[in-house]
């Protein structure tokens, strides 16, 4: 996947969360961990939107089990 297919992918999954309206910005941080590849995102919400009333700002971390 490039940056691009994963900052699409994190914003789709975000304004599930968010709203549709309330995401303004993706941040995509390619790492490494144990020689494997990681990525963590961070999201910038837009609280004046209405439906992002009562969310907080959140990450979604890669590496978090499922």
């Amino acid at each position: 996947m490039t940056e691009d297919d994963l900052k699409r992918l994190a914003r789709d999954v975000a304004q599930q969360v968010a709203g549709e309206n309330a995401i303004e910005e993706v941040e995509v941080m390619p790492g490494e961990e144990s020689d494997r590849l990681i990525y963590q995102f961070s999201f910038l919400i837009d609280q004046d939107v209405p439906e992002a009333s009562g969310s907080t700002p959140f990450a979604i971390d890669s590496k978090t089990p499922r």
